[in-house]
């Protein structure tokens, strides 16, 4: 702001603020501003203590030496009515008193705001702004889960007023907080060391933000990698200011109103202003215009050509080589003038440079086109939405197989949106077939990248030699080059890139890249690894290390961190990390399984998940879709293999989703199946209780019933478990709201098992026949491109048709 001066630390604060990225932390001194409905300032440490110690110790003197905490403790136990209506005099603010500029420390683009404090000061801001939404947050019994990102987070970490008796006051408080599993306090510590931190509070009279700010650890024999932090307090000891420099803290001397008028008044309004705007355009533009990403890459580097996923600067200014497929590509899409083309390949073939290609060769053609990519998370009803405001000519979204089920709507919905948009997707050829894409999608016509020609081989190897990335095919001749280019017939060019180059196998390659990690850098490595596999996106750095935190010190972690990065084993990119490439990813999982590692990593992706999902919304955030494929047991059983090892797996789980049901399910479903018929009882009756009349658990009971009378056909129970199996899947089928073709499928499989195997008189056979027939017609129905309840029809109307028994009961 022109005619005022900024200090050095006074600027480093509003830039940090600017950009979204900084975490205000509030202690006793923040509140000291404001007052109680008496009209009295809200007291610090040794007033508290004063105040509340006739309640703890009735006519005794009061003896400022004394802890807080250990008065607050005997008063707790005292008298916890009187306790808390004192605090609830000290703590509930005037509303009618409050400085206007507490309003405009709740506006800024904080990050997250952190507070040790119990008053609702900042529930009566909220209600008197008409500024930034506010989501105030209590620790003590929520999850980073529920943080709505679209508004501020106001994070009470000892708990707010309401809940009393459960504040954290006390030493045997911190302690036991820090002991236990706490998904806030983990996330509060990895705030702390990742982000920079503004702590305005006071300093002397409060044990509790000293042990907090210590949890950012010592920087040890490191290069400092923590961000540069402040404290504001007027006054500060030699010894604390020391614990301060070693935290990577620097102390700025001002009361709270102080600082406020002279560092953060006179750029409150250009802050706030930038954020409402960001988050404007953060709201309208979800997908990457083409031809900005075209002219804003820098020039390309030649790694490229040693396996690393590519970006705009390789593609237009870079080393990726142009092949005979590509130039295919590019004509099919200008043949068409409206529609669907889908672009198919082997993992690693190449298939996002070529959609890279082809999207900015038609944006330089003066197109609109619009680009979605595969680490971006974008509703399918705001890709439409985008696509027609910004009258896209061309829409190329790689890895449309992440949405699975619902791809065929998205393409055909664009279609009806604009029939001149032409979409132009890429999926691996395994999900392709996997998931029936082929009749599913209507694409106009469909590409697989075949293997190289020589002609790409030689188109390679040009670019190789630019970038001086030859390697071992540096001494071999021209044509020994081209064989050694094309020898592989899958087309797996990353593959080729490595194996060609390097002279080793890519998988012993990789392996070795593994082998050469210790401590937290392979956990960390191993955790990225595996996030590729769960849903092939990069993981932010604060998931990192808080995945990490289970087991490594902040500093730590985060010199790990900066070692990966160096070693390009992991890639940064605003400061969201993933590896080289998905196929590195893989390959690198396989090594990590077979060396008995793997349960770790996903073990600690499951406690970052755990403490972020929202179990409202679990299926529309990127926590719970995670979350989900990393508890599907059919997913851990493929995915680890041994029973041991997934039953650990869930073990260690337990303590952070013990109270989901769906947790229980998965665990439970994985014994039916694959382990112990007892165990999976007492798991499922746990989901049964948290979660009634859930349809997913009602089947899965449901199943288990039917495994157990298949067990014992000649049981005394074997019926009556049958019969309570049916009679909880057929209100299910017969609601179609249920929406659940594993429940047909369940019924007609183990229902004909049951007609097969049990000897039944010729009236529940001709019943259980007509079921069969009724529900097997109407699950077909409805669930028609569902292959699990097709064959299982299928399979029922052969075994019927063709089984004299049953015919002659008809």
């Amino acid at each position: 702001m022109k005619g005022v001066i900024m200090t050095e630390h006074g600027a480093a604060i509003v830039n940090a603020i600017a950009r979204g990225q900084a975490v205000l932390l509030t202690g006793a001194g923040f509140s000291r501003g404001l007052t109680d409905h008496d009209g009295e300032p809200l007291p610090l440490g040794p007033e508290l203590a004063e105040s509340i110690w006739p309640i703890a110790f009735r006519d005794e003197p009061f003896e400022a030496e004394t802890p807080l905490s250990l008065v607050y403790a005997e008063a707790l136990r005292t008298s916890p009515t009187l306790l808390r209506d004192q605090l609830d005099r000290l703590f509930k603010i005037d509303p009618g008193l409050v400085p206007a500029r507490y309003q405009t420390w709740y506006s800024l683009p904080w990050h997250r705001i952190y507070t040790l404090n119990i008053d609702d000061g900042d529930e009566v801001i909220r209600d008197q702004s008409g500024g930034r939404a506010m989501q105030i947050i209590s620790a003590l019994n929520t999850s980073p889960g529920v943080v709505d990102g679209d508004k501020l987070a106001v994070v009470h970490v000892n708990g707010r007023l309401g809940d009393f008796p459960d504040l954290t006051f006390s030493q045997w408080d911190y302690a036991d907080r820090t002991a236990r599993t706490d998904t806030w306090y983990q996330e509060f510590v990895t705030d702390l060391t990742t982000r920079p931190v503004v702590v305005v509070g006071s300093v002397l009279d409060e044990p509790p933000l000293w042990h907090y700010l210590q949890l950012r650890g010592e920087r040890g024999n490191n290069n400092e990698l923590r961000p540069r932090s402040w404290l504001v307090s007027p006054k500060l000891d030699r010894g604390r200011k020391a614990t301060l420099a070693r935290l990577n803290f620097v102390h700025i001397a001002e009361t709270e109103e102080n600082f406020f008028e002279t560092s953060i008044a006179p750029f409150a309004p250009g802050l706030v202003a930038a954020q409402r705007a960001e988050e404007v355009v953060r709201a309208e533009a979800a997908l990457i215009d083409v031809s900005e990403a075209v002219r804003a890459a820098p020039a390309g580097s030649p790694n490229y050509l040693l396996g690393t996923t590519p970006q705009w600067a390789d593609v237009v200014n870079g080393y990726a080589a142009n092949f005979e497929f590509d130039d295919a590509l590019t004509a099919q899409i200008h043949a068409v003038t409206g529609g669907a083309i889908a672009v198919t390949g082997s993992a690693g073939s190449g298939k996002t440079t070529s959609l890279m290609k082809a999207a900015a060769t038609f944006a330089a053609r003066g197109n609109t086109v619009l680009w979605l990519g595969r680490e971006s998370e974008v509703p399918m009803a705001q890709i439409r939405r985008e696509a027609v405001n910004r009258k896209a000519d061309y829409l190329f979204i790689d890895d449309v197989d992440r949405f699975a089920d619902q791809a065929p709507e998205l393409l055909r919905s664009l279609s009806q949106e604009s029939d001149s948009l032409v979409t132009v997707v890429a999926a691996r050829s395994g999900r392709y077939v996997q998931l029936r894409y082929e009749d599913r999608l209507r694409v106009d016509a469909t590409l697989d990248q075949a293997r190289l020609t020589d002609s790409d081989a030689t188109a390679l190897l040009g670019q190789l030699s630019r970038g001086h990335r030859l390697g071992a095919l540096l001494g071999l001749s021209v044509q020994q080059r081209i064989e050694r280019i094309t020898k592989h017939a899958d087309r797996q060019l990353l593959v080729t890139l490595i194996e060609a180059t390097s002279g080793e196998r890519f998988q012993e390659r990789v392996a070795s890249e593994c082998r050469s990690l210790q401590g937290a850098e392979v956990a960390l490595y191993g955790a990225v690894c595996t996030a590729a596999w769960a849903d092939n996106r990069p993981l932010s750095r604060q998931d990192v290390l808080y995945a990490a935190g289970r087991n490594y010190e902040p500093n730590e972690a985060l010199v790990a961190l900066r070692r990966l990065e160096t070693a390009h084993l992991l890639v940064a990119e605003h400061s969201r990390y993933r590896t080289r490439h998905r196929v590195v990813a893989e390959s690198a999982v396989d090594y990590f399984r077979s060396e008995g590692q793997l349960e770790h990593w996903i073990e600690d992706l499951l406690f970052l998940v755990a403490g972020h999902y929202d179990r409202a919304s679990v299926r529309r955030t990127r926590y719970g879709r995670i979350l989900i494929r990393l508890l599907s047991h059919n997913n851990l059983k493929s995915f680890v293999g041994e029973n041991s090892v997934v039953q650990r797996i869930y073990g260690t789980a337990e303590q952070w989703l013990a109270d989901d049901p769906h947790f229980w399910l998965q665990r439970g479903s994985f014994e039916t199946d694959f382990g112990d018929l007892v165990l999976a009882e007492n798991f499922l009756r746990q989901a049964r209780v948290l979660a009634p009349e859930d349809v997913q658990i009602d089947t899965a009971w449901a199943l288990l019933l039917l495994k157990k009378a298949l067990n014992d056909l000649q049981g005394p129970d074997a019926h009556s478990l049958v019969e309570e199996a049916f009679g909880l899947l057929k209100p299910i089928m017969r609601n179609t709201a249920s929406n659940s073709p594993h429940t047909f499928a369940i019924f007609l499989n183990f229902g004909l098992r049951w007609l097969q195997e049990q000897r039944l008189g010729n009236e529940e056979q001709r019943a259980l026949r007509d079921d069969l027939l009724y529900f097997g017609r109407m699950g077909a129905g409805i669930h028609r491109r569902q292959l699990d309840v097709q064959e299982a029809w299928g399979t029922v109307q052969r075994y019927i048709a063709t089984n004299a028994v049953v015919q002659a009961s008809l």
